[in-house]
Parts: structure tokens; sequence; C-alpha cells
């Protein structure tokens, strides 16, 4: 049974035809409430690593504390401004955000990396080179698994992001 104009008995049919839809195909509007649907590939990039190595240096400075994140340097230079790239390490299980208690704000804006972060940072474990995410949970990992120095030369693609050709859909997955 396709999403496309098709009639499901049930929100549960929809759903498993929907995902099974955007785990093949182009994304597509949810045949129940018109939402749109994508599943994105998160490459773990160069930015992320330098984030997390960002975070390691701030733990050896104050180990387990929360650090307000707007301004990083790295190394004397500037390597990235306020982007989301930093919240999507969450995904990797290897930074955690302290919780918020203003509720003017939609975050706290305070992260330390973990134990696994850590691990990461110093060379000791592998990670997923890609996280399959779904209205922010991950889906699937990639069975690629990177250092941290294999992250490094890898820049952000928008357009892998958004457009993967169908070849390639998955990208890199093995």
């Amino acid at each position: 049974m396709s999403s496309q104009g098709d009639f499901f008995e049930t929100v549960g049919q929809a759903r498993e035809a929907l995902f099974a839809d955007m785990r093949t195909k182009d994304p597509r509007h949810c045949p129940c409430c018109g939402h749109w649907c994508q599943i994105y590939n998160r490459k773990l990039h160069r930015v992320m690593a330098l984030d997390v190595m960002w975070l390691y240096r701030q733990h050896i400075r104050n180990p387990d504390t929360f650090v307000r994140v707007q301004h990083r340097v790295l190394g004397g230079r500037e390597y990235s401004a306020d982007t989301g790239d930093l919240g999507k390490l969450k995904h990797w299980g290897l930074v955690e955000q302290m919780p918020n208690i203003n509720e003017d704000k939609k975050t706290s804006g305070y992260w330390r990396i973990t134990s696994k972060g850590i691990a990461f940072a110093r060379g000791q474990i592998m990670v997923p080179k890609y996280a399959m995410l779904y209205l922010d949970d991950v889906v699937e990992f990639s069975q690629e698994r990177i250092y941290l120095a294999d992250a490094l030369p890898e820049w952000f693609s928008y357009r892998e992001l958004m457009h993967p050709s169908d070849d390639e859909w998955p990208p890199h997955w093995e």
C-alpha cells in the first residue's frame, strides 16, 4: 500500500507506509495531516568534530561543568558561530545540554561533553559516520564508523543533506 492517495484503516498503517516510502523514495506529505515528512541523513563533519574538541578543552579546564556556547575559538581561531551542529552531537551521545529552566527561552544554551564524547575526543572510540534523523530523533545509524580525526576533513554539505541522488540513498550506507 502506498501513501499516495490510498485509504488506510488505521493511523498506524499510514505511518508504516509513510516511513517505508521516506526510506526508499523522496520526502512527502503525511497522508493523515499533510505535514512535510523527510528523513535527514546527518554526517558527523568537520565543524561537529571541532565542537567536540572545543567542549573537551572546556572539560579539561572545568570538569563536568556546563558551558555557555556562543562564540567558539580553537587554536586561536574562531571556527564556528552559533550553528546547530553542536546540538546534533547529542544524537551520537557525545554531548548533553543543561536542562532549561527559563520558560522565556527555547533552550538553556549550556552544553557539556559526555564520557563517550571524551573517549571520542581522545581517539579511543569510533562512532557512526551518519545518523538518519526524523523529527530530531534517530531512526538509524550507519554501519560506517569513524574516529574524530576522520571527520576533520569532512565539511557540511547542504546539497548532500537535502538532495541525495536516488542511487546514493541513503548515501554511504553499508
